[in-house]
């Protein structure tokens, strides 16, 4: 049996491809599906529309379908946010789903990030969301909002159009339908460079705080957190595990050697041992180990039996 997914469903047209996607994923893959819509409270009309909508387009697909409503009518990002997630965590927990899959997309990811710079959280607000972090799982961050909407008109697929979408009260939405476009008139392509640079910036804060967290680390059991390793791109992967090795009393690894222990963690294994650059590595679920080996591996890694 595969994973356990809840599907987070407003009618629109991301989750509308998010359904259409793990629908199709379903029996390849042998998921087991849910379908929730959170309601945000009060009687409008939008809101009752689209909950029968989700719901009618659930029952099509054969899937299961939640939903909770709010008591009171939110009116503030922050508190639809908030009511979103909790109600999301509560109905993964009541059928015991393993992931909340949301249809979130590179667009959303970049703007989430200039809200925050703007808001002045600092260096810190930069990371923002990310693809896979438990029990939340985003497969379009890499896709932009348009590619998703010509992927829903290619395949005729049914959605709603939330009117509160162009309510300007909305700082995401001045930024979304009125900042970003006249950014992009007045300079064509500034609004994908920016989105690169963020990007760029969030990589090198979060591998930043990854090695700092690593190299203040004085115990002899000291560990690189498996989670915040995998969301490192590449090459700050390398980064971070040379620092590990420097500061665990290694200093005569190769580049070589590095990509053969990279290789290994990139093994699915919840937990698995491996030797390379002259260290013993213990990876669990949740760390990565290492400690001088005694045999001298000369530059190749040799699976533990």
């Amino acid at each position: 049996m595969g994973s356990s997914l809840l599907l987070a469903v407003s009618g629109g047209k991301d989750s509308m491809m998010l359904l259409e996607a793990f629908s199709e994923l379903e029996k390849p893959l042998k998921l087991s599906l849910g379908v929730a819509y959170i309601h945000h409270g009060g009687t409008g009309e939008y809101r009752a529309q689209a909950l029968s909508f989700v719901k009618k387009q659930a029952f099509k697909k054969g899937l299961p379908f939640y939903s909770k409503k709010s008591p009171t009518v939110l009116k503030s990002e922050q508190e639809m946010r908030d009511f979103r997630r909790q109600s999301l965590n509560e109905i993964r927990e009541e059928i015991g789903a393993k992931w909340i899959v949301l249809g979130h997309h590179a667009d959303d990811l970049m703007e989430t990030r200039l809200i925050r710079l703007i808001r002045g959280t600092g260096r810190k607000g930069l990371p923002a969301m990310r693809s896979l972090r438990a029990p939340w799982y985003r497969p379009f961050l890499v896709e932009s909002a348009a590619q998703i909407a010509n992927e829903v008109k290619s395949r005729g697929l049914k959605f709603l159009e939330d009117p509160s979408n162009h309510d300007f009260r909305y700082m995401r939405n001045w930024i979304r339908h009125r900042w970003m476009p006249q950014l992009e008139d007045y300079r064509p392509g500034a609004v994908k460079a920016l989105s690169r640079s963020l990007e760029l910036l969030s990589e090198s804060i979060g591998a930043s705080e990854l090695l700092g967290a690593i190299s203040s680390e004085k115990e002899p059991g000291d560990f690189v957190p498996r989670q915040r390793f995998y969301e490192l791109p590449v090459d700050l992967r390398r980064q971070a595990l040379s620092d590990y090795l420097r500061k665990r009393g290694k200093s005569d690894f190769s580049y070589s050697q590095i990509e053969e222990v990279l290789r290994h963690l990139d093994k699915p294994q919840k937990k698995h041992t491996f030797v390379g650059a002259g260290m013993f590595w213990t990876v669990t679920a949740d760390q990565i180990f290492a400690k001088l080996e005694a045999v001298k591996p000369h530059g190749k890694l040799r699976p533990r039996t």
